[in-house]
């Protein structure tokens, strides 16, 4: 470059112009990860001239990086249809309105109250996830009028911030936050008598009086661990199978099959085994926010958003992000929440939903009624 414009072809006398040449000659000759890497050679030696004062004219050089356009900003009907592949389509958001009506097995109505409030807020489904029981907030705007929002925390270490939901999204919003609170309220339960007893499994009332007993037979396993028993087992099938699945030891007491005998187990080992399912981190579920498992939303009773699997009721779950998902777009052996309510698109194939696409639905519409950027970050979290 020194030498394309001087007769001596000294540093002293370098200038921008000589340094973005010399960054188009890197350019030609070599490929972009080479040529970045030696543009960043200059840049060195640009800031080595100006540190020890060598150059006549100290102006520093900075590479330029090549950025490909976000494809949100682009236009043309190929990034017009990436754009539109992000949004929900009309179909399937009429769908799930109307499956959040009609729900009525657990993991449905869990789906759709989801659903629900990522159509009030745009937020991110772990966000949702990690919500408290008291999320909804209250409070009158500048003229007076109610309003209703969800109090969240952001994912991305954001401060806890209340998200208002727009009025025609109100009544649909608080539905859902009832739907959940209730759904949640017998494992949130469990959870809170755990925190409170330590090292104890948890019985309900008319089950207490087996926690005085040293032995315990199938069928009263199966009543402890079990809520709902699915039909093709009977209890002391389901509590035979469940302690082989737990590797405990049975021993057979009581004389002959025709005098009562039959095999037993160690009420310490069932209490054992129940306990170490208890979550990691109990009894915090989010070391963030420290937000506990007796005080979340989006908490469940084991196997609860499993139909064929049977439903504990002393242990617990926080509902993870999976279980949304499947249950959106469906997997080989679990139908999608369209497949089973017999929702399809024009081709007859089973709609979809991603939880992300709610996010860039509401944003794209706050784009589309005016609202500034900083107002859709804000409201976005």
């Amino acid at each position: 470059s020194l030498a394309e414009s001087l007769p001596i072809p000294s540093p002293v006398y370098a200038t921008l112009h000589h340094f973005q040449r010399a960054g188009q000659i890197l350019a030609d000759r070599y490929t972009t990860t080479n040529s970045d890497g030696a543009c960043s050679v200059l840049e060195r030696m640009s800031e080595f001239l100006i540190e020890h004062r060598l150059c006549a004219i100290p102006v520093a050089w900075r590479k330029v990086t090549q950025r490909s356009l976000p494809t949100t900003s682009r236009v043309g009907p190929e990034f017009d249809a990436k754009r539109s592949a992000r949004l929900p389509s009309a179909e399937a958001l009429g769908a799930i309105a109307e499956i959040f009506h009609v729900a009525t097995e657990p993991s449905d109505v869990f789906v759709t109250s989801a659903c629900a409030l990522l159509s009030s807020a745009p937020s991110r489904i772990n966000e949702l996830l990690h919500l408290p029981v008291n999320c909804d907030a209250t409070a009158t705007d500048s003229e007076g009028q109610p309003v209703f929002g969800l109090r969240w925390r952001s994912s991305k270490g954001g401060d806890a911030v209340t998200k208002w939901v727009v009025p025609s999204m109100v009544s649909v919003a608080q539905e859902a936050v009832a739907k959940l609170q209730k759904l949640s309220a017998e494992a949130r339960v469990v959870a809170r008598w755990y925190e409170q007893n330590p090292g104890q499994i948890y019985l309900p009332p008319h089950l207490e009086h087996l926690r005085q007993k040293e032995r315990l037979n199938n069928k009263e396993v199966s009543q402890i661990i079990f809520r709902d028993p699915p039909n093709k087992l009977k209890p002391e099938q389901l509590g035979a199978k469940w302690c082989s699945t737990q590797k405990i030891k049975p021993r057979w007491e009581g004389g002959s099959p025709a005098q009562g005998g039959c095999n037993t187990v160690a009420f310490a080992d069932v209490e054992q085994a129940v306990l170490k399912m208890l979550p990691r981190n109990f009894p915090v579920a989010n070391p963030e926010t420290g937000l506990r498992y007796s005080e979340a939303l989006c908490i469940a009773l084991r196997n609860e958003m499993a139909a064929t699997l049977a439903t504990y009721r002393c242990a617990f779950v926080l509902v993870d992000a999976g279980i949304v998902y499947t249950r959106l777009v469906g997997r080989d052996t679990v139908k999608s929440i369209f497949e089973k309510f017999g929702y399809q698109d024009a081709s007859g194939k089973p709609l979809r939903l991603t939880s992300h696409q709610f996010r860039h639905y509401l944003n794209t519409l706050a784009q589309m009624g005016g609202l500034s950027q900083l107002d859709i970050a804000k409201w976005s979290g």
